[in-house]
């Protein structure tokens, strides 16, 4: 997951859009997953964050750990700093995060002040890697982990988000392309979201989806088209399936063009 401001865009795409979208202070959010659903017929969420999402009305600081020391700011460190794309002040954002001066499994508490985080990757490392040398988290001050780096990786858990308070979002386009071979095989995926009306449990039956599928020869690909709108405080949720029961690996890009109502 990435978050592009209007002057990571482009002026391609944005040269598209209405004046009153442009004057939105637009942003792009990418996705890019690649994955094998699991062997059976049935759907499963994508790289679920740790803990779910909550629509929080109140920010609170967030705290940063790691369960190994060496993820730190020293010059001969792992990882030394993370970004965070998240909510602040009813908008998307990447913030930038400090681990520890020192020993990464000293927790810092940090000055901002966020709604919700929905994923995480590392941005500075030291001499010794290029990836976290533990478990990464970033956690409430009431310690519930929103999102973790393993050890060894650079990004973490969570695919899902939710549309900031006063924004709109647009399904921009995507693709998904099968990259095995299994007879009368592929993949399903599925944009699974329940706004702030529907939204009598994250299961209800008022939860809505859009659905995706891709089959046939080696490298084939569906194109998933612009244009679905997403109401403000709708949360988005990914999920994957086999069309029958035996998982392959698929290669999925997505985009959400996200502006201010």
């Amino acid at each position: 997951m990435r978050l592009q401001e209007v002057a990571d865009i482009g002026g391609g795409i944005l040269g598209e859009l209405p004046m009153d979208i442009r004057a939105g202070r637009p942003q792009m959010l990418k996705l890019h997953i690649t994955g094998t659903p699991d062997n059976v017929i049935g759907f499963a969420e994508i790289s679920a964050p740790t803990t779910a999402i909550a629509n929080i009305d109140t920010a609170v600081a967030v705290e940063t750990d790691s369960t190994a020391a060496g993820d730190n700011l020293t010059a001969g460190a792992d990882c030394q700093k993370i970004n965070v794309i998240c909510i602040e002040n009813d908008r998307l954002t990447n913030v930038e995060l400090s681990m520890h001066p020192t020993d990464g499994t000293t927790f810092v508490l940090h000055t901002e002040l966020l709604k919700e985080v929905f994923h995480s990757f590392g941005i500075a490392w030291g001499t010794t890697g290029k990836d976290a040398a533990g478990n990464i988290d970033v956690r409430n001050i009431a310690d519930a982990v929103f999102v973790q780096i393993l050890a060894t990786a650079n990004e973490s858990n969570g695919s899902s988000f939710r549309v900031p308070n006063g924004h709109v979002a647009m399904l921009f386009g995507g693709r998904l392309t099968r990259l095995t071979e299994t007879v009368d095989e592929g993949q399903s995926i599925r944009i699974k979201y329940t706004n702030l009306i529907d939204a009598v449990g994250v299961d209800s039956i008022l939860t809505n989806w859009l659905e995706f599928v891709v089959n046939g020869a080696i490298e084939q690909y569906t194109i998933i088209p612009k244009g679905h709108v997403f109401e403000s405080g709708t949360w988005i949720q990914f999920y994957h399936s086999s069309l029958v029961n035996l998982g392959e690996a698929y290669d999925l890009t997505l985009d959400f063009l996200i502006w201010k109502k």
